[in-house]
C-alpha cells in the first residue's frame, strides 16, 4: 500500500537527507494503534481507519500525508462452487473478514449498494492469512480483505466479485466506485513536536519516492524494487498496483 517508504528507503532517498528508516511489515494495519499506544512505534503508513481510531479515543496523533487511495485493492472473494454470482447469493453461506480497519467497511457498503442483509450470513473473524487457508479447505464461502489477498484467492479458485471501484458481478462488469479509502502516514504528537526536521525529512524522502513512482521509465524498476521485500512475485505485483492510486498529498 505505502509502496513510496519502500521505494525511499531502497533508492536512498531517506539517507540523503540524514536518515536511517527501518520497515517493519504487519499482517494488518490494525496492529499499529496498540502498538503506537504503547510507544513502541512513533510513525506508521495504514489504512485511514487505523489513525481514526486513534483520533477517536483522543490520542495525541498527527495525520501528516495521504500515500495513496487503496480503494481498489479491497475487495470481496468468492466461491463459485458455492453458487455465489451475485451479491445476494452471499445470504446463507459463511464469510470471513477483518473486523478491524477497511474490509469492514468496504463490506458494509457493499452490502448496503446491493441490498444484501448481513444478518443472514454467518460471519467470522479472521487476520489475512487465516482467511486464506479457511477458503482452501472449504470452511468459508467467500471473504473481505485487501491485497495481496484478493489475487492470491484468485490463484487458488477464487473469483473476485467486487472491489472498491470495480464491479466484477455477471452482467454488470465495469467501473463502479462504492467505496472509498486513503492509505496515510501518521505520528505521535510527541514526536513531531520533539523531531521537526526529522519528520520533514521523511516527508522530502517520499516526496522524492513519489516522483520516481510516476515516472513510467521506472515501472519495471519499482517492481524489481518492491518484488523482495513485499514476497510478491512481479506479475502479481504489477496487477495489484494496477489497483492503487499512489499520490502524495503532505
Amino acid at each position: 500500500l505505502a509502496s513510496q517508504l519502500v521505494i525511499g528507503q531502497t533508492k536512498g532517498f531517506f539517507r540523503e537527507d540524514g536518515l536511517e528508516v527501518q520497515i517493519k511489515y504487519f499482517t494488518a494495519g490494525s496492529e499499529i494503534p496498540p502498538g503506537m499506544a504503547a510507544g513502541s512505534i512513533v510513525m506508521a503508513s495504514a489504512g485511514a481507519p487505523n489513525a481514526i481510531s486513534l483520533a477517536a479515543s483522543n490520542f495525541p496523533m498527527r495525520v501528516i500525508a495521504q500515500i495513496a487511495d487503496i480503494a481498489g485493492a479491497q475487495g470481496v472473494v468468492v466461491r463459485p462452487q458455492a453458487g455465489i454470482r451475485k451479491p445476494k447469493d452471499l445470504e446463507g453461506k459463511r464469510m470471513g473478514i477483518v473486523k478491524a480497519g477497511p474490509a469492514l467497511d468496504l463490506f458494509g457498503k457493499f452490502s448496503r449498494t446491493y441490498g444484501v442483509d448481513q444478518s443472514k450470513i454467518t460471519m467470522a473473524n479472521m487476520l489475512p492469512p487465516d482467511l486464506l487457508t479457511a477458503f482452501v479447505k472449504g470452511d468459508i464461502d467467500a471473504y473481505a480483505v485487501w491485497e495481496p489477498y484478493l489475487t492470491r484467492g484468485e490463484q487458488v479458485g477464487g473469483k473476485l466479485l467486487h472491489t472498491g471501484t470495480y464491479s466484477y458481478i455477471p452482467g454488470a462488469e465495469g467501473p463502479k466506485r462504492i467505496f472509498s479509502m486513503a492509505c496515510v502516514l501518521f505520528t505521535l504528537e510527541s514526536f513531531l513536536k520533539d523531531n521537526p526536521n526529522t519528520t520533514l525529512a521523511i516527508l522530502r524522502g517520499l516526496r522524492k519516492a513519489q516522483q520516481f513512482l510516476d515516472d513510467p521509465a521506472n515501472a519495471e524498476a519499482v517492481l524489481d524494487i518492491l518484488t523482495g521485500p513485499l514476497n510478491i512475485p512481479k506479475p502479481d505485483l504489477k496487477k495489484i498496483m494496477g489497483r492503487n492510486r499512489y499520490q502524495l498529498q503532505i
